[in-house]
């Protein structure tokens, strides 16, 4: 399987490794050192402020900064709701209540006039707000000019939570330069990294010198250990902070290649129904993380059903913030809400976005987004019934395994009622058939009197005949019915056994429904097969039968009623509701009558149309795709897809066909369930049950393949009541 791709992996390299090296060779293993001194430097010259202090995470710049800031226990500090727990976490360290303010719809950021209103509300009540901390939500700035204006009419302070932002910038001034003081963040999965750590930036000197002091436990300037008040050990490791100065010197760099992702995205969202870019605005963020927002309603599935379908895949993609005032850790804290950041919450996905990813997993990533949502003109259900294909007509059929001399009759029902018929006539009453078989099948059977004797079938199906040649051999039946499921074609050993019991005089009938693509494989005494399971036409079964043998009872088709019911069909629709059960019901009447009809005029135009060797070439690439697909999800196929000559179906092996059938059918993707077992068989017992054949239509293609195997993941997931 494929690796992995991460949502926003390190972007480092030999650059960093010589940098660490170096730090670690100058001796300075211990916290702080030249390197810190250096970072701190250079980053505060890069923001454009005065003052930076390194410190060992951004929870940690932000702790001290509300500190600095001189906000203290039972102060209200207003925040965004939409952010990463350590914003509140923050607040709640230095004793004070956070309050959450909701989200700007288009950006996701910190509405604006929401805030405005909530510091008025605050202030009414005689609680008035000592700070605000906006964030910069996934790398885009917030608006904080007008944020500061707010903050100045209520002599609040100003902490920007920048942890995402770092490199962004507004109208031409960086991220980290707004506010009393900004913090940014250099955590692992950050536009830039330190492994950990975080950064106070700020012009205010006593800020800095008091974030600085705390850092260092609050450690007086004497020979002593003293220390005039509670502090931290925050400070940041030099050699941290020498692979912190060589990812400065590449965040350019790194900040092109995510907006280069970021763009590649922007192009695939945008042609595809129910996906939209949260805050892609001027091009000014840095793109840290890119997030698309799924709206069900046009894309006919949820945020969720995608992120499966992705990690189905190997990709690893994030829901947006859990929204502060929704996490029990803050419940019955004061909130102003819109529910923006809740439908924010449900609707966004967060994409792999680091600036180490390739261009080929990108190409992955965008190939699952449009398999999970492709668009509503494109998106079609899987394994329906079948439309009259006029498509297959463009090329000049090559493959066509009967000729004008083959008798080609309405239904395979009428095909087994004909060959019985004959039979009869040597005086034939008794028959062995595979104990899979269904009861359309022995119905024309047990209409003549025949007596039925079943042999066994093998875990995949496959008939065995070993038992059918013994039964022969003692004479206790006059035919045997013989077939391979899936489109596979009959093995060696099946044919020599086929052979033994054709030798012994018993007739040899062979079922080739699953592969009507080359006649009479099985070297027998007759084949037939209902062309209407596997080919695209509206009737139809092919029956070959010894050089001679006159068919009995053949009459032509009864079209008037029957195909009444196509003067609905219309090509872009497919067979409408009110076509499809006039359609039923008359191949009801149809199936009651069992003497053979020719095959319509207008189905064996159909056929006459098809090119059977495109049909069969298709289905074999989607059979091999689907294989791939579902072994990249951990599921196995019930037989190997190269056992199969052309396939009618892939069978897979689970617990519970009918409530997987059910719950793909939800997802619709259309499967077969096998028939009931027929009545009073002996081998019944070892028939195995276990078996859903998944369709691989000449109508699909890889991309359906695929949604498939994700939906079947889903579905047994769902069923087995495993946590996603």
């Amino acid at each position: 399987m494929s690796p992995r791709i991460l949502l926003s992996a390190p972007d480092v390299g030999a650059a960093e490794e010589r940098a660490v090296v170096a730090a670690l060779r100058s001796g300075w293993v211990a916290p702080l050192g030249p390197d810190v001194d250096a970072f701190e430097r250079e980053l505060a010259a890069r923001v454009g402020v005065a003052h930076g202090v390194a410190l060992s995470s951004g929870t940690a710049a932000l702790h001290l900064g509300l500190l600095a800031l001189g906000v203290q226990a039972g102060d209200r500090v207003v925040t965004s709701s939409m952010t990463f727990a350590a914003t509140a976490n923050a607040i709640a360290y230095v004793g004070a209540h956070p309050v959450f303010v909701d989200s700007d719809p288009e950006t996701g950021n910190l509405d604006v006039g929401l805030l405005a209103e909530a510091m008025a509300t605050l202030e009414r009540e005689g609680t008035p707000a000592r700070a605000i901390v906006p964030v910069d939500l996934l790398g885009r700035v917030a608006d904080h000019d007008a944020i500061e204006a707010i903050a100045a009419r209520h002599g609040a302070r100003v902490l920007v939570d920048a942890a995402e932002s770092l490199g962004s910038m507004r109208d031409g001034r960086p991220a980290g330069s707004w506010g009393d003081a900004s913090i940014v963040s250099f955590n692992g999965n950050k536009v830039m990294t330190t492994s950990g750590g975080g950064m106070l930036l700020t012009d205010d000197r006593a800020i800095a010198d008091r974030v600085r002091h705390l850092a260092t436990q609050a450690r007086m300037p004497v020979e002593h250990y003293e220390h005039d008040e509670v502090g931290y050990n925050y400070r940041l490791s030099n050699l941290l902070a020498a692979l912190g100065r060589a990812q400065l010197q590449r965040l350019d760099a790194m900040i092109a290649r995510r907006r280069a992702i970021r763009a590649r995205y922007r192009a695939v969202v945008a042609g595809i129904d129910g996906l939209a870019l949260l805050g892609d605005g001027d091009g000014d963020d840095n793109a840290w993380l890119t997030a698309v927002l799924v709206d069900p309603a046009a894309a006919l599935v949820d945020a969720g059903a995608v992120r499966r379908v992705l990690d189905s895949r190997g990709i690893e993609t994030r829901p947006l913030w859990k929204p502060m005032h929704l996490q029990p850790a803050f419940a019955g804290a004061r909130a102003f809400t819109t529910g923006t950041s809740e439908r924010l919450f449900r609707t966004g996905i967060a994409l792999p976005s680091g600036s180490a990813l390739d261009d080929a997993s990108i190409d992955r990533v965008v190939e699952a987004l449009r398999a999970a949502v492709a668009p509503r003109s494109c998106r079609r259900p899987i394994g329906s019934d079948f439309p009259l294909d006029v498509a297959m007509s463009a090329a000049r059929p090559r493959r066509r395994p009967w000729s004008d001399t083959t008798v080609m009759v309405e239904t395979g029902r009428q095909a087994i009622a004909a060959i019985v018929t004959v039979l009869e006539r040597s005086g034939a009453s008794r028959i062995a058939v595979p104990a899979f078989v269904c009861d359309s099948m022995l119905a024309p059977i047990r209409a003549r009197g025949w007596r039925i004797h079943d042999y066994p079938v093998l875990d995949d199906l496959s008939p065995d005949l070993s038992v059918a040649r013994r039964m022969a051999q003692a004479g206790r039946v006059d035919a045997v019915l013989v077939m391979r499921y899936f489109g596979a074609a009959p093995t060696f050993a099946e044919l020599s056994d086929v052979a033994a019991i054709r030798a012994t005089g018993v007739a040899v009938i062979a079922d080739e429904t699953h592969l009507p693509f080359s006649m009479n494989q099985w070297g027998a005494d007759f084949a037939y097969a209902s062309l209407r399971k596997v080919l695209p036409t509206t009737d139809g079964a092919y029956l070959h039968m010894p050089a001679g043998t006159e068919v009995p009872m053949l009459r032509r088709a009864r079209e008037t009623g029957r195909y009444a019911a196509m003067a609905s069909f219309d090509s872009r629709r497919g067979i409408t509701q009110h076509s499809r059960i006039m359609l039923d019901a008359s191949m009801a009447l149809i199936e009651r009558d069992a003497a053979p009809r020719r095959m319509s005029r207008r189905g064996r135009s159909l056929l006459d149309t098809l090119d059977l060797d495109a049909i069969a070439e298709r289905r074999i690439a989607n059979a091999r795709a689907l294989a791939a697909a579902l072994d990249d999800v951990g599921i196995a196929t019930a037989v190997p897809v190269r056992s199969l000559e052309v396939p009618s179906h892939l069978p897979v092996r689970v617990a519970d066909p009918v409530a997987t059938q059910a719950a793909l059918a939800r997802a619709e993707v259309y499967c077969p369930i096998h028939w009931p077992r027929p009545q009073g068989f002996a081998t019944q017992e070892a028939w195995p049950d276990d078996l859903l054949s998944l369709p691989v239509d000449h109508r699909y293609d890889h991309v359906d393949m695929q949604r498939i195997a994700q939906e079947l993941q889903h579905a047994a997931f769902d069923l087995a009541g495993v946590t996603r």
